[in-house]
């Protein structure tokens, strides 16, 4: 493998780079169109600005166009053409090359020459000089920081997984549409993620260098293009370890709130069922009551809260205190809470705070113990409307979860006035996804036959190769969610002991109550989302019939988007 001939592609790329950005040209979003053909020194910038534009900036730099290259292999890293020319976000790094090469063999290529792809330009420039010392400079972790949650943030991206591998390098994965994908971007070596992981604990006010332990921490951070995002960091150790000094290598997920959304979002936007808005808006018109919203973590719990404050706010004037961990967006008029524990800022001691304030409604952001349960019980019975959450599997579960909290059956009945379950499906790309019939799915032909009137209708199915508008054949999420109001046969089931099953029951039998696997159905008639992502996203179906109320498990075959 020879770079020597190509040492001056950097040098282009830095004349390149001005061109592009008089042009309003975001460098930091470019993306490989594997369908891409006249593969040039910078493929992704034709299906950036087109390709006769990209051919004119690039004429302007004195440098040779091959038209004629063909990409016989492409990823969002790295691109092999037919001329043994293959070009590669960051020619620097050894596991990228290594990676080309060995699929370059497998199509039986030589590499001959390399190029560098516009991705990563803004530390490729000081990354040559760096990599002879094998090391980032801190300017450059921040610079990869930056690259990392603007790259996150435009591909919607909601969580960023970094972790080691055994053969020193540590790879990059994101959550995008609830499933964990590949990020496209390339491996760095443990030296450099040790800079890059003291520089994010730097960022979280934590002791850089004390990677043995648990840490979770927040922090701010405006991206390049002035973007304000609050990141919630959570640090594990792993059976890894630094080879300079012995130190434990870590692993870092970190979840992305873009505060820089500031409007309430409305219920009517929530994309819920008519009857589940009509509940939800009756309850926030209540002085009163306990409106609880569960589900696993990323599931919309927050947003559902945040709009049935807007519908609050919008009908009444009143005093609205929130106490959440963290504040995922700054809401107008509202006061709101932070919870710092290092300060002294906890859940027990800011709801202490607020019983003795003049609020009206409460936001609480979990019940996660027996205290806090016991709070918000206590400011229903003083004349609050109280809203939280809790990590429950489904919205009956609530009620359990109280218990095993310990507040008593007839506190529970006396307090709850709505159960919310929520889910966010995978939004199905339409550009590739395929048409089905309701009878060409077993699934849906042996637990929803009852459910739909004429089975010829088409549904779809994803596309799991994806295309460039998506993520393996999803673009993004919605919400699926079912509203349960308290009414007199509840609260008399629930202040006697009645469990899950027999409230279920009791609900799914009602004409005029929908269940979340009744919205799910709803958005796959639509076309909004697939079975497989109902099977796996929604909690187990349960049937309610009597003789049939067991919990049926999809196929273990499809790929999960929760894991």
């Amino acid at each position: 493998m020879q770079t020597d001939d190509n040492n001056d592609d950097l040098d282009i790329w830095l004349k390149v780079k001005p061109l592009l950005e008089e042009r309003d040209i975001d460098i930091l979003t470019f993306n490989i169109n594997s369908e891409c053909r006249n593969i040039v020194i910078i493929p992704s910038l034709i299906t950036k600005i087109g390709e006769k534009t990209a051919f004119e900036v690039l004429a302007k730099t004195g440098h040779k166009i091959f038209q004629n290259e063909t990409a016989v292999y492409s990823t969002d890293s790295f691109v092999i053409c037919n001329n043994s020319y293959t070009y590669l976000t960051n020619p620097y790094n050894p596991t990228l090359l290594k990676r080309a090469s060995m699929e370059a063999k497998q199509h039986s290529l030589i590499i001959d020459n390399i190029g560098i792809i516009s991705e990563y330009s803004e530390a490729l420039g000081k990354q040559k000089k760096a990599v002879a010392e094998k090391t980032l400079t801190k300017t450059m972790a921040v610079s990869l920081l930056n690259y990392l949650v603007s790259t996150a943030l435009n591909r919607g991206v909601t969580d960023i997984h970094m972790y080691p591998r055994d053969e020193g390098y540590v790879f990059f994965k994101f959550r995008v549409s609830g499933q964990l994908v590949e990020s496209n971007i390339e491996d760095i070596g443990f030296q450099d993620y040790q800079l890059l992981a003291n520089t994010m604990l730097n960022l979280s006010k934590k002791d850089p260098g004390v990677f043995s332990s648990f840490q979770e921490a927040k922090f701010d951070y405006i991206t390049d293009n002035s973007k304000k995002v609050s990141i919630r960091l959570q640090m594990n150790p792993t059976i890894y370890q630094f080879p300079e000094d012995g130190r434990i290598c870590p692993s870092f997920i970190l979840r992305l709130h873009d505060t820089s959304k500031k409007s309430f979002i409305s219920i009517d936007s929530l994309g819920l069922m008519r009857e589940h808005q009509e509940i939800l808006k009756k309850a926030s018109q209540q002085n009163q009551g306990l409106i609880l919203v569960s589900g696993p973590t990323g599931s919309g719990k927050t947003t559902a809260l945040y709009a049935i404050l807007a519908e609050i706010t919008l009908a009444r004037e009143l005093c609205i205190q929130t106490i959440e961990d963290p504040v995922e967006v700054e809401l107008p008029g509202v006061k709101q809470i932070n919870i710092n524990q290092e300060a002294g800022v906890s859940y027990v001691n800011a709801l202490k705070s607020v019983l003795r304030s003049d609020a009206d409604v409460v936001l609480i952001g979990e019940i996660r113990d027996e205290i806090t349960a016991q709070k918000s019980i206590e400011l229903d019975k003083t004349g609050h409307l109280v809203l939280s959450t809790l990590h429950t599997k489904s919205s009956l579960a609530i009620i359990d979860r109280l218990r095993q909290f310990g507040v008593s059956d007839t506190d529970i009945a006396d307090s709850l006035s709505v159960l919310v379950s929520s889910r966010l499906l995978p939004l199905i790309c339409l550009h590739c996804s395929i048409e089905q019939k309701l009878s060409d799915d077993a699934y849906i032909m042996e637990h929803f036959q009852h459910k739909f009137s004429d089975l010829n209708k088409t549904v779809r199915v994803a596309n799991k190769k994806g295309c460039v508008h998506c993520e393996n054949g999803y673009s993004g999420r919605l919400l699926a969610a079912e509203v349960f109001a308290i009414d007199h046969a509840l609260r008399e089931m629930i202040s006697n002991g009645s469990n899950q099953a027999t409230m279920y029951q009791y609900i799914a039998n009602q004409n005029n109550v929908k269940t979340i696997w009744d919205h799910g159905l709803e958005l796959l008639l639509t076309q909004k989302t697939s079975m497989m992502g109902l099977q796996y996203s929604l909690p187990g179906y349960i049937d309610p019939t009597p003789t049939k109320s067991s919990l049926k498990k999809p196929s273990q075959s499809v790929t999960s988007f929760c894991e």
